[in-house]
């Protein structure tokens, strides 16, 4: 579908694509933050599920990913530029209040809005994902060292991109590379709806303003996200710093992970991070059989939008009890 981009523009010129369900009319709002390597086509079930009970959902292509612009080389990758350019995209809405859906690196960036942030906000739902990837204090120099080390090879290559033969084959380079991540690999049927975003053809100069390639006809393509999306951060936070989101954070939380757990999320820090907002009596938490991708995969999709529709209902309802007492 050769559909057009609706892009925000932000302070510092960087152009970030989105896509929208629901009318702009609806009261209740939702911001939908996609995963490492995805863009907001992760989001093509749950958008129209909610949009059809009442809400209006606006869901990003991260900076570097999808039809956003890719950083300038002087700047770094980093989820706390991401914390910015969500802010900056919430005051654009201008929005009294929002629930914010982040997937995987969208839930990290989501945690660390809400927590800096609670005015703006009041739901958060997380989806397979648990804060900040964390470093300890003494791997600073390893960590660094090997991050300039690979950004200086990352600008010494001359290689371009992979290109791929037909779109197919794109997508099935990224069914192969989810498995690196998740016992169950992505389905095709989500892999095509996020590849369908996330490449250009090679032959195609105006791919700039088109939001899904033509399927049906797209013959050598090149996925289209920033390749230093893929190199190590110059900086990482120590595991207390990436819990002090979760022990500031206020916000009523749904978290869904999928069965069998990623194993990123089976360490000490993820429990920890559990604990805390399970102390605070502040998340309710839906362990849901499924991919890393689960909110995407057709087979598990719907459960997973019931899960976040009856969570949202519920504060809805909370809030306007409340409301109603002031």
């Amino acid at each position: 579908k050769m559909n057009s981009v609706n892009r925000f523009v932000l302070f510092d010129g960087m152009k970030i694509a989105y896509q929208e369900w629901g009318s702009q009319i609806f009261p209740k709002k939702i911001l939908a933050l996609h995963g490492w390597l995805d863009n907001s086509n992760s989001f093509c079930f749950l958008g129209p599920y909610l949009a059809d009970r009442g809400y209006h959902v606006v869901a990003i292509d991260q900076a570097g990913h999808g039809r956003s612009s890719h950083l300038p080389p002087s700047a770094h990758y980093s989820q706390q530029k991401g914390v910015f350019y969500t802010k900056q995209i919430l005051d654009i809405l201008d929005w009294k209040k929002s629930s914010i859906v982040g997937h995987s690196l969208g839930g990290v960036i989501a945690v660390e809005v809400c927590a800096c942030f609670p005015e703006l906000v009041d739901s958060l739902v997380i989806i397979d994902s648990l804060g900040a990837f964390s470093a300890p204090a003494d791997k600073t120099v390893q960590k660094l060292r090997k991050a300039v080390l690979e950004e200086t090879k990352h600008y010494e290559k001359t290689k371009s991109a992979r290109i791929y033969p037909s779109y197919i084959d794109a997508v099935n380079a990224r069914v192969r590379n989810s498995v690196a991540f998740s016992k169950k690999p992505l389905s095709v049927e989500a892999a095509k709806l996020l590849v369908s975003r996330g490449v250009v053809e090679i032959e195609s100069s105006e791919c700039d303003d088109i939001g899904d390639i033509d399927t049906s006809s797209a013959s050598t393509v090149r996925f289209s996200h920033d390749p230093r999306l893929q190199l190590p951060n110059f900086v990482y936070h120590t595991p207390e710093q990436g819990n002090n989101y979760f022990e500031e954070l206020q916000t009523p939380t749904l978290l869904i992970t999928a069965d069998p757990p990623v194993p990123e999320f089976q360490t000490e820090t993820t429990q920890l991070r559990m604990d805390i907002l399970q102390k605070k009596g502040l998340v309710v938490h839906h362990p849901l059989p499924g991919s890393h991708h689960l909110h995407a995969d057709p087979d598990t999709a719907p459960i997973v939008a019931d899960k976040v529709f009856e969570f949202l209902s519920n504060i809805h309802r909370m809030n306007t009890a409340v409301d109603k007492t002031i």
